[in-house]
């Protein structure tokens, strides 16, 4: 199941200076992970080194807080990141 990702510019050099790529996923988290998968410089900036997400997550303009990256996702949905700052 295919879900659109849209990067923020500072995180486009390390997915090929792309603004949206495709990734595979069930959940939000899963798809972070294939992301970073995907591209794997990317990873410590999508995580901390605890596994906590160190960005903001928006599943179809949806906030994903922590407890909601099981959330589950389909074909065709987005997943925009932005910087916590």
């Amino acid at each position: 199941m295919a879900v659109k990702v849209e990067i923020p510019g500072y995180l486009q050099q390390y997915a090929d200076n792309s603004e949206k790529v495709d990734v595979e996923g069930k959940t939000v988290k899963e798809c972070l992970l294939n992301l970073g998968g995907k591209y794997p410089a990317m990873m410590p900036e999508l995580f901390y080194n605890n596994g906590e997400v160190s960005v903001i997550i928006l599943h179809d303009t949806v906030p994903v807080s922590d407890d909601s990256l099981n959330r589950p996702v389909k074909d065709g949905d987005n997943l925009v990141l932005f910087p916590i700052i």
